[in-house]
């Protein structure tokens, strides 16, 4: 006598549907602001950088931003212009090395920048020494390329 099998067509059509609707739920949870901020990856678009990410085990935060969601003032991001950085002795950014890159949900990374005058590398064996992490890190603004997103470590200058 043969056992039938638990898996009819039917059974088979229903547990697909249900793995179809899992893993949109997963996108459309994917996509939300704030589960892009507190996990510290970016949203496509001009907006989508996270107010926080994680390099070389530190966490680097700007508080003005959280990848596009409406609990933060984008406006008050903490950014400088190329003209900025030369005055803070980073000359016109040529002083800055990409050093990493946050990963995008469906879109490219963006790169992070380290400084190579960071004074937190002073005495450290030089630049990009594997135990020392720097005060700031910077990220190319999408909407305006002249101007970078600045992320401090806690405790930072």
């Amino acid at each position: 006598m043969l056992a039938r099998s638990p898996l009819t067509p039917r059974r088979l059509a229903l547990l697909g549907a249900l793995i179809v609707a899992l893993a949109a739920l997963g996108v459309v949870a994917a996509l939300q602001p704030a589960i892009a901020d507190r996990f510290g990856y970016a949203l496509p678009g001009a907006h989508g950088l996270p107010g926080h990410f994680s390099y070389q085990g530190v966490t680097y935060s700007n508080d003005g931003l959280c990848a596009g969601g409406s609990a933060c003032a984008g406006a008050q991001a903490s950014r400088w212009s190329l003209a900025m950085m030369g005055a803070n002795g980073f000359n016109d950014g040529s002083l800055l090395r990409q050093v990493a890159a946050l990963p995008t949900l469906f879109g490219a990374s963006h790169a992070i920048y380290e400084p190579t005058n960071d004074p937190s590398m002073l005495g450290a064996g030089g630049p990009y020494a594997s135990d020392v992490h720097p005060f700031i890190l910077f990220i190319q603004d999408p909407a305006a390329p002249d101007w970078y997103y600045l992320y401090q470590r806690p405790g930072g200058p």
